[in-house]
């Protein structure tokens, strides 16, 4: 990551005051430097990686979450007959909404 950027109190020249907002800054510095310590560890635990500002996850994760995988078919099958009768219902609610977006956009087009 290169040099760790001067404290305020170490920029400054010899001699000169130290402001409230120089601790403040220096404050700022030290907590983004304990921000970044515990993105680190949290990285270990977590077990991902930071790939040009993406967030991939592990080779050992991402074979765990293969072999979870459930298909279509036994997912359906493995279904409670309360979700099998209530599914159809909540699907049935997509109808309104499609129809009163079709007829809002037509309204808005005249």
């Amino acid at each position: 990551m290169g040099h760790p950027p001067l404290r305020a109190s170490q920029a400054r020249e010899p001699g000169a005051t130290i402001t409230p907002i120089d601790d403040l800054i220096d404050r700022i510095r030290e907590l983004e430097e304990e921000i970044r310590l515990e993105f680190d560890k949290k990285r270990d635990d977590f077990r991902f990686v930071l790939d040009e500002q993406r967030i991939r996850s592990s080779e050992e994760i991402a074979a765990i979450q293969r072999g979870s995988r459930v298909g279509l078919f036994p997912y359906v099958t493995g279904a409670t007959v309360l979700t099998a009768i209530t599914a159809p219902i909540q699907y049935l609610g997509i109808v309104p909404l499609v129809l009163l977006d079709l007829f809002v956009n037509g309204y808005q087009a005249i």
